[in-house]
């Protein structure tokens, strides 16, 4: 009973040492300076390396034996070196080290760009991403960017970007993806294609009230302005005519300026187009932002 107790023991252990993690560390994030980067840069790499112990996949240094692992390195081209990024994982005793940077682009965009290397030197992944600025706080954005990251640096397209490879370049290293979020759907398309279809309808029935208004014909007056007695049983088909046209006018007028008035408008604001009756007639209103 003990020996199996044992052995279940001894089974429970190796799987666990099997799914242990491989250990690495990341050097301190390279920060570029920018105004636009209104949180410190002590700040800044708290917030990755937060990120980074939950979504790396590696277990990591910590940040102060991080840090004496690159000094003790002595090498100042990890940023671009491979050969250079390994003797920091050596010095740091970690199978792997990688380096991160972090900018603010002239898009208004938080661009992280890094790479993974094993202590023998080799490459083994390398990505980069950029996620809008937007009006979050800086640190919230940045966690969001460094997830991302760490997704597609795994191998992990996040649902709501798409990823695009750039082709590997002469050195032999991996493809870059830069992975940008989807653009959202224009709120104001819809309206204009409304604004569009209303605009056609009005122009086709201005054009039909030209055509009722110039086949309606003409009377003869005689001398004194009276209708003469051969036009007279004329004139009430005449005048039908006439204000059928005058309707179709009117119609096809009122179409027109709200179609112009709701692609003009759009996005900025909902258009409203309403006849409003009065005691002489009638009012077309239109009412929205500009």
């Amino acid at each position: 009973m003990m020996w199996r107790l044992f052995a279940v023991s001894l089974l429970g252990s190796s799987a666990a040492f099997a799914a242990e993690p491989e250990s690495g560390l990341f050097c301190p994030l390279a920060v570029e300076p920018n105004a636009g980067l209104t949180e410190t840069t002590d700040a800044l790499q708290k917030r990755f390396l937060s990120v980074a112990r939950e979504r790396s996949g590696y277990a990591l240094l910590l940040r102060k034996e991080a840090e004496e692992a690159v000094a003790g390195a002595k090498v100042a081209d990890h940023a671009q070196s491979d050969a250079s990024l390994s003797k920091v994982a050596v010095q740091g005793k970690v199978q792997n080290a990688g380096f991160v940077s972090l900018r603010l682009t002239d898009r208004n965009e938080l661009m992280l760009q890094g790479r993974v290397v094993r202590a023998d030197g080799k490459l083994l992944k390398a990505s980069m991403l950029a996620v809008p600025r937007g009006t979050e706080p800086l640190l919230d954005v940045l966690a969001t960017a460094a997830e991302r990251f760490f997704d597609q640096l795994n191998g992990v397209t996040p649902p709501i970007a798409a990823a695009t490879p750039v082709a590997s370049g002469s050195d032999g290293k991996p493809p870059v993806a830069v992975v940008k979020p989807s653009t959202p759907p224009n709120p104001g398309t819809p309206l204009r294609i409304l604004g569009a279809v209303l605009g056609g309808a009005g122009v086709a029935t201005t054009v039909a009230g030209v055509v009722v208004f110039a086949g309606a014909g003409t009377v003869e007056l005689d001398a004194q302005g009276n209708v003469s007695a051969v036009d007279a049983p004329r004139v009430k088909g005449i005048r039908a005519q006439q204000g059928a046209a005058l309707g179709l006018l009117t119609a096809g007028a009122a179409l027109a300026v709200t179609g112009l008035v709701m692609v003009l408008a759009a996005p900025n604001a909902p258009v409203t187009a309403a006849v409003a009756p009065r005691a002489d007639g009638a009012v077309f209103v239109v009412e929205g932002s500009f």
